[in-house]
Order: C-alpha cells, then sequence, then structure tokens
C-alpha cells in the first residue's frame, strides 16, 4: 500500500495533507509514470472542491511546481484512466493524450492571411522601389518634387490600409474610427497637392 493509499483511505484529507501529499508523488519519478499521474490527478480532484473556484489556478500556481494547465492535464488523466478502466479500455498513454484535439485552421483563412502578407510584401516592396527611383532622381537632379509626392502617397496608402485593417467596422472597429481615418488621409492627400 502506497502513502497515498494509506492516507485516503480516512477522507477528506485537509488541504495542507494533500498538498504535501502531491508534491511527493510529482517528486517520485521511480516506478509507473500512468500510476503516477493517476494518483496525482485523483489528488488534485480531491483537492479542487476544498479551494474557492475563483482562487484555484493562484493556488495551484503558487503551492505546486507545475502549471494550472498541467494540473488540468493530471485530473483528465485520472478520470479518463478511471473511465477505461470501467468499461475495460485501456485509458490515455501519456499526459499529453488528454488534451483535446486542436481544431486545423480552415484553409481559406490561411489562404486569406498568406494574400493578405503578400499583399503588404508587395506594397513595401512598391515603397522601396519608389525611394530608390527618388534617389536615382537626386542623383540626377530632376523631378524630385514628383517622386516625393508619389512616396508620400504610397506611404498615405500603406499605413491608411494597416490602420483600415483594425478600425473596419467589420474587423471589430467602429464606424466613427473609419469616418476619422478617412478623413485624416484625405487631409493628408489635400496638404501634399498644395505644397
Amino acid at each position: 500500500m502506497t502513502t497515498v493509499e494509506a492516507a485516503r483511505e480516512t477522507s477528506p484529507l485537509p488541504v495542507k495533507k494533500l498538498v504535501g501529499l502531491i508534491r511527493l508523488e510529482w517528486e517520485n519519478l521511480e516506478g509507473d509514470q500512468r500510476g503516477r499521474f493517476v494518483r496525482i490527478g485523483t489528488l488534485l480532484s480531491e483537492l479542487r472542491p476544498q479551494v474557492p473556484p475563483r482562487k484555484w489556478g493562484r493556488f495551484v500556481a503558487a503551492t505546486f511546481p507545475f502549471s494550472l494547465h498541467s494540473a488540468t492535464r493530471y485530473e483528465r488523466f485520472a478520470a479518463q484512466t478511471e473511465r477505461a478502466r470501467a468499461t475495460g479500455g485501456t485509458g490515455p498513454r501519456r499526459l499529453s493524450d488528454v488534451d483535446p484535439p486542436r481544431q486545423a485552421a480552415r484553409p481559406h483563412h490561411q489562404a486569406k492571411s498568406f494574400a493578405s502578407h503578400q499583399e503588404e510584401r508587395e506594397r513595401i516592396r512598391r515603397f522601396f522601389d519608389a525611394n530608390q527611383r527618388l534617389h536615382a532622381e537626386r542623383v540626377n537632379g530632376a523631378g524630385e518634387r514628383e517622386l516625393e509626392v508619389a512616396v508620400a502617397n504610397q506611404i498615405i496608402d500603406v499605413g491608411y490600409r494597416t490602420l483600415a485593417r483594425e478600425t473596419h467596422p467589420d474587423r471589430g472597429g467602429s464606424d466613427a474610427a473609419m469616418v476619422r481615418l478617412s478623413a485624416a488621409r484625405d487631409r493628408l492627400r489635400r496638404g501634399l497637392r498644395l505644397t
């Protein structure tokens, strides 16, 4: 009979006793890992009702050398192993087996995201090309003003598109923020024409 089983004969165990047993099990690296995970998970499940729900995460972080995520994994491991034993199954083998399956990203979101990155790269490339043309024109001394206006317009356009992604009502922004952004862009363009 292990220390945990002997201590669990009387229930409920006080918080300090449960914490001590969980730490002992966590530090005990000898023997069956699966059994260790089940014992830790069972003890955590006994401990959880004795800690106020809103304080559980802070309690785990302050008390144990593992995270809240790991504590949840231990509890799931114990519960799934008990269910598997009751139904004659095998149960999880590793702690990571109890994590819920991750949903694959939908392909159209990936393609859209990739396309927007490509567009941004293209805009930046055009900006640098225009900047290089401006430098070449400065060296030659002709058409500098037109190139400066072209580069400034590109800067305004890149900034507008970037901010529009954040402020557009379809993306969680507001109508008022989008109107302010459009007005600022128009004001900057008018200022370029006047100089």
